[in-house]
């Protein structure tokens, strides 16, 4: 997913389980920095961060917890801004 969000010329970066964890401290402060505007990751960072201005939040993969969904579209709109979340909601024949 961040390959096509790259290619079509948008600041992202992506982080994930597999990514070292020094990797993933790099991808945090750089994000939280706004070195990017667009992070794609997995539900390793729904909880706990503290970055201001995420505006859009999309989720690929609805959450089967109810609080695991808040605390991922929490992010958006934090600190007095505005925020936007998109959800994606499939089945096996829409794939």
């Amino acid at each position: 997913m961040n390959e096509i969000v790259r290619k079509e010329g948008f600041p992202s970066v992506a982080c994930y389980r597999n990514l070292p964890m020094n990797e993933r401290l790099e991808v945090y402060e750089a994000f939280k920095a706004s070195k990017y505007r667009i992070m794609i990751c997995t539900d390793l960072l729904g909880r706990g961060i503290d970055v201001e201005k995420i505006n859009v939040v999309i989720n690929f993969d609805m959450p089967t917890d109810a609080d695991q969904y808040l605390h991922r579209v929490g992010r958006a709109g934090r600190f007095g801004t505005k925020g936007l979340t998109i959800s994606f909601i499939s089945n096996q024949e829409d794939t």
